[in-house]
């Protein structure tokens, strides 16, 4: 059974669809790869990119509420004015650990260290404070290889739940210490917990994740911030703490505080006055109290998010974000989230520019990525975990450019192929309608042939006249060519015993045999209204080329009586072409003209029934008009004109 012509062309057009489909994946998968490629060849940069729209991501979010049980003690330019230079003597120290467990600190975390010896007294006085109140002391680990300045450190603590030594490890981001530089051993013995201030800075000096662990002489230790935070949870349950800190990678969240303050925007108090007058300050009952240098010159200046920060304040906001339960995270299966996101883009980006146009498919893309957008800082406000979505977007971009590309490609396929469907379907209505004339009028077949090689050389020859430069295109030329053998179409109007008369018309016969100019205008205006095509350069050629062909310079030609210029140009081109062939044809009263005879008499005609210009170019390429006429195998001429020129009809 054979297929219906309509079936064929729908699974053609599967075809074609699956053709494009497959190109479409080829080029998502080749995008997704080279995103991958980027990303594993050039770490540094993607890690730069990510963090980079985290802190856009964390600018959105804000900074989130503080837990209201931690607070910073500074000890500023004004403790220094009242009490003397850094460092103080360990005795005034001791008197700064009595003054906040007087006002109520429930523990107490120190970010500095007492390596050396006091020089001016024993260190009995910071010892008893230390047995007395609840303190956490800092060391700072060293990777430079260089010896510790004191011994007997206490390095290990205890890992916080869901987020202990196993998980640090699993971050690929735990550092292995050289050495450790900590306080004298009595100081050591005496504190109740001890934690490093080691900070982490990204490779852009950016202080944004929490510093978890680092690990030394096989034992993993913990910040300042968390082994205080165990230290005040202990003594608060009167048991044994449980810190509960994120898994994966954990990014600090940075409570309000104007831009180039030493401090976070967590309640910040000066040493000094706390001890000239603890009353005059709001009472530090229950809190956990972190004590810094914060004078200039004392504490290390660091950045994140326009502040400038000391250690004490990124373990303060630590141990604060902990309590709060309030910190963002880079989730652990971050690479694979976005590596799902760009397998989702793979997926859904090849169906989509091949089921639906480039805008529709390029707009869905462009709203994917929005959604990806949205849902990653959704994520972030209402879960606290940041999933990068620049890989997927990076692959959105790059597969959708590429697949509209592709489409674009076979669109303009596509429309050259219509376009080219669409002349020769012109062709061939033109051809059918020059044909018409020769059923009523045989010897005319031959004519139309040479006709439309005639034009081409004469239109050609016009072209390199500066006069007809820019108007004869070759888009003009083109058509020109192609509608010359219509000229005559208004022929199968005339009736047989005068189209087909072997002798001379008489005057009422030429009368009837001249209308067939005004029959073709008909048959092309009707054409033209039914048809509904807006081609106006088409119809406009087509019109003056079969209506205008027999005007004359002089005016003295039909139908209108038209004279110079106000013929149409393709008329008057075809008036040339028209009567040379005319004139060298053999008819059945008369034998051909020569080559030259027509030439002769075409030159005789100029300004009277030719165009001068016209003229001019048919002299410029008569040599081309002979080698035409010489292929012919034309034994006679089609009826229209009599012998001389200067008599036509």
């Amino acid at each position: 059974m054979q297929d219906v012509p309509w079936l064929e062309w729908v699974r053609g057009s599967m075809k074609v669809r699956q053709s494009m489909v497959v190109q479409y994946v080829t080029a998502c998968t080749a995008v997704c790869l080279a995103v991958a490629a980027g990303v594993a060849s050039f770490p540094r940069a993607a890690q730069q990119a990510t963090v980079r729209l985290f802190d856009s991501f964390a600018d959105v979010a804000g900074p989130g509420e503080a837990s209201g049980q931690v607070a910073l003690v500074e000890v500023d330019e004004a403790s220094l004015a009242q009490f003397g230079r850094w460092p103080w003597p360990r005795a005034r120290v001791a008197q700064l650990i009595h003054t906040l467990a007087a006002a109520g600190a429930a523990a107490v975390a120190l970010d500095f260290v007492f390596p050396e010896p006091d020089g001016q007294e024993s260190d009995a006085p910071l010892t008893a404070a230390l047995a007395a109140v609840p303190v956490t002391l800092g060391h700072w680990f060293r990777f430079d290889g260089k010896p510790a300045l004191a011994g007997g450190c206490v390095v290990g603590g205890q890992a916080p739940a869901s987020g202990g030594a196993s998980n640090v490890q699993s971050s690929g981001a735990v550092p292995e210490a050289m050495s450790v530089v900590c306080s004298a051993p009595a100081i050591e013995r005496a504190a109740a917990a001890h934690g490093f201030l080691n900070v982490t800075l990204d490779p852009d000096g950016v202080v944004r994740r929490a510093p978890l662990g680092i690990r030394f002489r096989d034992q993993m230790d913990f910040g300042l911030g968390i082994a205080a935070l165990q230290l005040y949870q202990a003594k608060a349950s009167q048991s044994a703490a449980v810190v509960r800190a994120p898994a994966g990678e954990w990014m600090l969240r940075f409570r309000d505080a104007e831009p180039g303050l030493p401090r976070s925007g967590l309640p910040h108090y000066s040493a000094g006055r706390l001890m000239r007058d603890a009353t005059a300050e709001p009472d530090l009952r229950g809190k956990l109290v972190v004590v810094g240098t914060f004078a200039g010159g004392l504490a290390a200046p660091l950045s994140s998010g326009g502040r400038v920060l000391g250690t004490a304040v990124v373990h303060a906001t630590v141990a604060d974000n902990l309590l709060a339960g309030d910190f963002f995270q880079v989730a652990e299966s971050g690479g694979l989230a976005a590596g799902a996101l760009m397998l989702l883009v793979w997926l859904i980006t090849p169906q989509l520019y091949a089921r639906y146009r480039i805008f529709t498919a390029s707009a869905a893309c462009v709203g994917i990525a929005v959604l990806l957008w949205a849902g990653s800082l959704a994520l972030l406000l209402q879960g606290g975990v940041f999933v990068t979505p620049l890989y997927a977007t990076l692959a959105i971009a790059g597969s959708s450019s590429a697949c509209a590309a592709l489409k674009l490609r076979w669109v303009r396929q596509r429309n050259q192929a219509s376009l080219h469907q669409v002349a020769s379907a012109k062709h061939f209505i033109l051809n059918a309608l020059a044909l018409l004339t020769t059923m009523r009028d045989p010897e005319t077949g031959d004519h139309l042939q040479r006709i439309e090689r005639y034009m081409r050389v004469l239109c050609r020859a016009l072209s390199h006249d500066p006069k007809y430069t820019g108007v004869m295109s070759e888009e003009t030329i083109r058509l020109m060519v192609q509608l010359a053998p219509i000229h005559d179409v208004g022929k199968v109007g005339v009736p047989d015993h005068i189209l087909r008369k072997a002798g001379s018309l008489t005057a009422e016969e030429l009368l009837v045999i001249r209308q067939h100019v005004v029959f073709g205008r008909d048959v092309l205006q009707k054409a033209s209204d039914r048809s509904g095509l807006n081609d106006e350069t088409f119809f406009r050629t087509a019109y003056e080329l079969v209506y205008s062909h027999h005007e004359r310079w002089d005016g003295r030609g039909y139908p209108q009586g038209l004279s110079g210029e106000g013929i149409p140009l393709a008329a008057r081109l075809m008036a040339v072409a028209d009567v040379y062939d005319a004139l060298v044809s053999k008819r059945v009263y008369k034998e051909a003209f020569s080559h030259q005879e027509a030439v002769r008499i075409i030159t005789a005609e100029s300004a009277r029934h030719f165009d001068p210009d016209v003229v001019q170019a048919f002299l410029r390429a008569e040599a081309e008009f002979r080698r035409i006429r010489a292929e012919s195998a034309e034994g006679t001429s089609p009826r229209g004109y009599p012998a001389s020129a200067a008599g036509a009809a």
